[in-house]
């Protein structure tokens, strides 16, 4: 383990804000923070990775504070492993993918005039409604294993005191694939919900 680890500038330079959200995962079981003593009596070896903190003030005021763990230059990334490459979907896989939606409008209006939900203007049968989600803590959602527990160590707020987290944050190599699965899972559950010509782009 680091010898007086800190962490990046930024962390202290928004200390109060740092405070808030390492409280918040602490309060909602993401991380406990321990001493020194308490660490190296349960890890013989493992991984101190430091953290920032990125602050974004949105458009309506809002701010929005994300604790970033720098798994990558400390060389906790390194022991992950990530069978897949996450890949996102380009504008033209939306496009293409409204276009095959379309394409099932006579499907649809067949079985909505067959199961008695036919709109009484046909042109609301092709009206689209997109709804979006976002998952708040998504990466946090997901326990570590505790053997790798020892990999997830950061510096505290104060001297001699770390944090040591039990879910998947922001930085962790692996996080990224593991959310898209789970979403994944979910559109495929709400897409056997649907009828032919509705659908998930």
């Amino acid at each position: 383990l680091m010898e007086n680890p800190r962490n990046y500038t930024s962390f202290y330079d928004l200390m109060d804000a740092a405070k808030e959200e390492i409280g918040r995962y602490v309060d909602k079981g993401f991380a406990i923070v321990r001493d020194m003593d308490w660490i190296s009596d349960r890890f013989s070896s493992g991984t101190v990775s430091r953290m920032g903190l990125i602050q974004k003030v949105k458009d309506d005021g809002r701010v929005k504070n994300r604790v970033v763990v720098d798994m990558l230059r400390s060389g906790g990334n390194s022991r992950s492993s990530v069978p897949e490459r996450l890949i996102l979907p380009r504008v033209q896989d939306v496009l293409q993918g409204a276009r095959r939606l379309y394409s099932f409008q006579d499907d649809l209006k067949a079985l909505a005039e067959r199961e008695g939900w036919m709109p009484e203007k046909e042109a609301d049968l092709h009206k689209w409604e997109l709804v979006g989600a976002d998952l708040a803590d998504a990466f946090c959602h997901f326990p570590v294993d505790r053997d790798e527990l020892s990999n997830c160590i950061c510096p505290g707020l104060e001297s001699g005191q770390f944090i040591l987290y039990t879910a998947l944050l922001f930085g962790f190599k692996a996080a990224p694939l593991l959310m898209a699965r789970l979403a994944a899972m979910f559109t495929r559950f709400l897409q056997s919900l649907l009828a032919k010509g509705e659908g998930v782009i």
